[in-house]
């Protein structure tokens, strides 16, 4: 779903508060520009109370996302290399927070280089975050997701077929209480 509300945010701080309610696309043409918000984005959500921002950047695979989230969920052990042991991860990782925001620069790298198991991360995410906020209301944790990048994730974003768009059928994990991931493609060029 494109972004379409009347007035559109073009501010980091409003965009930040779409979170509240949704993952997020975020595209920009120029690789400057997307840098920059994503910064600004950051920054807006660390300022919220009780917040964990998670930073992911130049991810281009399996092995490189699990050593990013490792480093930054600080688990004390080694996630198994698999989207599985991703989504266990991002269900598990103990934090002291209610909100928690993963920042992905530069998502287009990993779709470039592996499409299909791009797909199959983001379901396994967004599942994650679906399960953490729904599944156990007494340890709620609110997840979302902001994937940065240009054009080709542009067009996955509006592919029907793409997990910005449903859930993936194979997965055998699917949030069913939900029709579909609630994601918000937002332009920075307008």
């Amino acid at each position: 779903m494109c972004f379409d509300a009347d007035p559109i945010p073009t501010e980091p701080a409003e965009v930040a508060q779409l979170m509240d309610e949704h993952h997020l696309v975020v595209l920009g043409g120029s690789p400057e520009h997307r840098a920059h918000f994503a910064l600004e984005l950051e920054e807006q959500l660390e300022a919220w109370p009780e917040t964990e921002v998670i930073r992911l950047a130049r991810v281009t695979t399996l092995e490189e996302l699990c050593r990013q989230l490792e480093r930054q969920l600080d688990t004390g052990s080694r996630v198994p290399r698999t989207v599985a042991g991703i989504a266990t991860l991002l269900r598990v990782a103990p934090t002291d927070q209610r909100h928690q925001f993963i920042v992905w620069r530069d998502a287009d790298r990993l779709l470039d280089e592996d499409v299909t198991l791009f797909g199959r991360i983001v379901n396994a995410c967004f599942v994650a975050a679906a399960e953490r906020e729904h599944v156990d209301p007494d340890a709620l944790l609110l997840q979302r997701f902001a994937f940065v990048g240009g054009d080709r994730l542009g067009a996955y974003a509006e592919d029907a077929a793409g997990q910005f768009q449903r859930w993936q059928d194979d997965s055998g994990v699917v949030a069913a209480w939900l029709e579909r991931p609630p994601v918000l493609t937002y332009r920075l060029d307008g």
